[in-house]
């Protein structure tokens, strides 16, 4: 009996583990207009942002230990999954922590929504399962504090504003 509690408890720990690794990683995407209105939802999986074309950012970040490689679709295709031109994305963390990244921002040499990091998913744990990320080593106008604001970790939703 004691042997089955052992491994009652082990099962129990291991599934607590799957937190990160397990858990369904969907982000909600809205797209609304500047009055509010909304136009469109869907809530996408990691499996449906893999379909995208891919993007690679080889970067440092204040919040990581020297050149990382970070991969994910590019902002600017997320926000075309709805026709309609973006004046802004309003990006929201697990933690309700906001950052507001304009138009300009949103071109194929700009941020990306990175789902791995060195070819390894993003666990909750550190930083996942999504985090916006800059070319900062590739663009040195993105080293600043503004730029910094904007690159979200643990993001769980994407607003695209329209006019």
């Amino acid at each position: 009996m004691k042997t089955f509690w052992v491994h009652v408890v082990l099962l129990l720990c291991a599934l607590v583990g799957l937190d990160d690794a397990g858990a369904a990683q969907t982000l909600s995407l809205t797209w609304r207009t500047t009055g509010g209105l909304l136009i469109a939802e869907r809530q996408v999986a990691l499996t449906e942002l893999d379909a995208f074309p891919p993007f690679h950012i080889d970067t440092a970040t204040p919040w990581t230990l020297g050149r990382q490689a970070f991969d994910g679709p590019s902002l600017l295709d997320l926000s075309r999954l709805v026709p309609g031109d973006v004046r802004e994305a309003r990006v929201e963390a697990l933690n309700d922590y906001s950052a507001v990244i304009p138009a300009e921002d949103m071109t194929y040499a700009g941020p990306i929504l990175a789902t791995r990091r060195n070819q390894l998913a993003l666990p909750v744990r550190d930083k996942g399962p999504f985090w916006i990320i800059y070319p900062i080593d590739a663009e040195p106008r993105y080293n600043s504090a503004t730029f910094r604001e904007r690159m979200v970790w643990q993001v769980k939703s994407i607003e695209f504003i329209v006019p």
